[in-house]
C-alpha cells in the first residue's frame, strides 16, 4: 500500500505542459457509453458511466467467442482529484489498482501515463469518426518500454 501511495504522490507532482485543460472529467466525457472490439477469438466490451461529477466508473470484459466465457475482467475508474484526472485500473494480475494520470488531452484524445508501472506505461484513447456519423469508433493504444505496443479499435454500441 505504501508503494502505491508513493507512486500516486509522484504522479501528482508532475505537471506536463498542456495539462491545464485536463483537470476535469469534462475533457473525457466522450468515454461514456458502451464500446465493443471484436478480435479473432474474443470480444472486448468497455462500459463507462458517470457516478458523480468527480467519478466515471467502467469495466472491461473480455469474452471468448467460442464459449462466451469471461477470460479477463478489469474494473476501471476515471477520477478527478488533486487538480488532475486519473485512470485507475484494477486488474486480476495486480494486487493493487494501477493509477495513470491524464497528461495530455484535446478534443477526442486522452493520454494517461504512469512511468512507474511495468506495462503498459501509457494508455492512449482516440475518438475517431466511424463509418456512419452517429457511430464513432474508439482507438485504444497501450504502450510501454517493456512490452510490444498494440491498439484496439472499438465501436460504440
Amino acid at each position: 500500500m505504501k508503494r502505491l501511495l508513493a507512486i500516486f504522490f509522484c504522479l501528482c507532482l508532475t505537471s506536463p505542459a498542456g495539462a491545464e485543460e485536463c483537470r476535469s472529467l469534462e475533457a473525457v466525457e466522450w468515454f461514456l457509453g458502451e464500446w465493443e472490439s471484436s478480435l479473432s477469438r474474443v470480444v472486448i466490451r468497455e462500459y463507462w458511466h458517470r457516478t458523480s461529477d468527480a467519478t466515471f466508473e467502467g469495466e472491461s470484459v473480455t469474452k471468448s467467442l467460442t464459449n462466451d466465457e469471461v477470460v479477463n475482467y478489469e474494473s476501471l475508474r476515471l477520477v478527478s482529484m488533486a487538480d488532475s484526472v486519473f485512470y485507475i485500473a484494477k486488474v486480476t494480475h495486480n494486487e493493487l489498482p494501477v493509477p495513470f494520470r491524464l497528461t495530455r488531452c484535446a478534443e477526442g484524445i486522452a493520454v494517461f501515463e504512469n512511468r512507474f508501472h511495468d506495462a503498459p506505461q501509457r494508455l492512449i484513447y482516440r475518438l475517431l469518426e466511424g463509418i456512419a456519423p452517429d457511430a464513432p469508433e474508439l482507438e485504444v493504444t497501450l504502450e510501454g518500454d517493456e512490452m510490444d505496443n498494440f491498439s484496439l479499435l472499438f465501436r460504440r454500441l
